[in-house]
């Protein structure tokens, strides 16, 4: 197998699994649906708990936005059929805030720092791994976060169908591997922060590093997909095709593959 780096958001990944182009990927079960929706050549064979603290709603540092009504009339910058647009739907419906109320913007991910910095857009929802850069630099806070908003949005491996049932030894080998690793990493996250550089854009360091410590150990492990996690997948499914993210409900069961039964 060969490392191809990270494909950001899930959708292009799944675009790659599709085509025969990449064999594993991981995502988010919100970004999963929508990919589920299109004729999908892959499966789900792992699934970690949603993130309590790493995910949210981001404001800038010294705004005047205070809760999650206060985004009326706001723009709110999100990646379309993903986490981020998840997130902003899951907050308002909870607030009793119509939808419609706030202007959705769609960016990808890596593309929004920039603009959220800039004052163009008045919020971010986002994940952990864009959010710590921000927080980290004293730019932005969570008006809130996966906890407060009731998140169902798992972190997820696929695998190419095709792969999974040339190689299922490969996948459970896979799995054991990310199952132990993650277990270690809640316990001690500094070891596996900086693995391959300690210096420069990539290395996480100071206040940004106290955050993804933080995170980490408050966050879950990667594990086999359980009857309970299937019930909350389909939680979010349904809320997807009652807000129209999906023109239908998806059938995510179809989509799953009980790891532990690989060898």
């Amino acid at each position: 197998m060969a490392w191809t780096g990270s494909a950001g958001p899930f959708a292009p990944a799944a675009q790659a699994m599709n085509a025969d182009q990449l064999d594993i990927a991981t995502g988010s079960i919100t970004s999963g649906i929508t990919s589920l929706s299109q004729s999908p050549g892959f499966a789900f064979f792992t699934a970690t708990a949603p993130d309590p603290v790493g995910e949210g709603i981001l404001v800038r540092e010294g705004s005047d936005i205070d809760s999650v009504e206060d985004l009326v009339g706001r723009k709110v910058a999100v990646n379309k059929g993903g986490t981020g647009e998840y997130l902003l739907l899951k907050a308002l419906a909870k607030a009793g805030v119509p939808a419609d109320r706030v202007e959705r913007v769609y960016l990808r991910p890596d593309q929004t720092a920039a603009v959220f910095n800039a004052g163009q857009v008045d919020a971010w929802a986002v994940w952990s791994t864009y959010a710590v850069a921000e927080i980290g630099a004293g730019k932005a806070r969570f008006l809130t976060d996966g906890a407060a908003i009731g998140s169902d949005n798992y972190s997820l491996n696929a695998v190419r169908s095709g792969f999974a049932k040339e190689h299922p030894e490969v996948v459970r080998a896979l799995y054991d591997y990310l199952h132990e690793n993650s277990a270690k990493e809640r316990k001690d996250p500094a070891a596996y922060l900086n693995v391959f550089t300690d210096a420069g854009p990539t290395a996480v360091n100071g206040k940004a590093r106290e955050v993804q410590i933080s995170f980490v150990g408050k966050g879950g492990t990667v594990d086999p997909i359980r009857p309970a996690d299937i019930k909350r997948f389909e939680t979010v499914a349904r809320f997807y095709a009652d807000q129209k993210v999906t023109p239908n409900k998806v059938d995510i069961a179809a989509h799953l593959l009980d790891v532990e039964k690989l060898s």
